[in-house]
């Protein structure tokens, strides 16, 4: 039986650098890895990744959506791991609130871009900020990437998701 897993994350910008999460080595996912502010969806934001990212980013940050600026769907990755199918969507935004509350999930680091890829971030991060620096900054597309195996080692296809009609 093939199971899924639904996530939304927030890229959360300020001053040209990014807000970050030091996992908590006891966390479930990526424990003492650096994540985005993020997690999974509950069953009544199924159909409303964007309201799951906001609660994430309340629950996790203390910041509402009046602290942000143009939060918007900028990727979909999906990934298949032995029997799960993970689809995670990715919002990127902006806020002028560098202050952010603690949680309990881990520490949250306002990280300038320029040091971010020196840092232990999963695939799907590390792919989705590389594409968002080199090209999704300048676009306001939406983009959906299929992680594969290339060579023994994770790569992820982007294509623009695009209405047909």
């Amino acid at each position: 039986m093939i199971r899924t897993r639904l996530l939304a994350v927030a890229f959360l910008i300020n001053d040209n650098r990014l807000l970050l999460m030091k996992r908590s080595p006891r966390a479930k996912l990526f424990p003492g890895r650096w994540a985005p502010i993020g997690g999974h969806l509950e069953a009544d934001e199924m159909n409303n990744p964007r309201a799951a990212c906001l609660r994430e980013i309340h629950e996790e940050t203390g910041l509402t959506d009046n602290h942000l600026v143009d939060l918007s769907l900028r990727y979909i990755v999906h990934r298949r791991r032995a029997y799960e199918i993970r689809t995670q969507y990715m919002y990127f935004g902006f806020t002028n609130e560098d202050r952010v509350g603690q949680t309990d999930e881990g520490e949250l680091h306002w990280v300038p871009f320029d040091q971010i890829m020196d840092l232990d971030v999963s695939a799907t991060t590390r792919f989705a900020l590389e594409y968002y620096t080199q090209v999704g900054s300048q676009t306001a597309c939406v983009y959906v990437g299929t992680v594969d195996a290339r060579d023994g080692k994770p790569v992820i296809n982007w294509g623009v998701l695009r209405d047909w009609e």
